[in-house]
């Protein structure tokens, strides 16, 4: 993907709902995608989901760990910071 925008004038955006950092960190319904499950779990998620009860049913929302909050102007070693009080976990 980086290669296909390195030509263009992209702006990166950083969108919390996107749960893709090397384990869960939790479960929120406003989710779009969440990584590192497994079969069984990503099956009962989308059991809620059909169901209508949103991604996290019965269990409800919960936070594992908090949200990184990314300054893509900022350098590497100084970009991201992680935030426990973040709507979405």
């Amino acid at each position: 993907m980086g290669a296909w925008l390195a030509g263009l004038d992209a702006r990166y955006v950083h969108d919390p709902r996107f749960d893709t950092e090397f384990t869960s960190r939790g479960c929120h319904n406003e989710y779009l995608i969440t990584h590192k499950r497994t079969a069984e779990e990503m099956g009962e998620l989308f059991e809620n989901v059909r169901s209508g009860a949103g991604m996290c049913g019965a269990k409800g929302e919960y936070r594992l760990r908090g949200s990184y909050v990314y300054d893509f102007s900022a350098p590497p070693s100084l970009c991201c910071e992680r935030r426990n009080d973040s709507k979405i976990p």
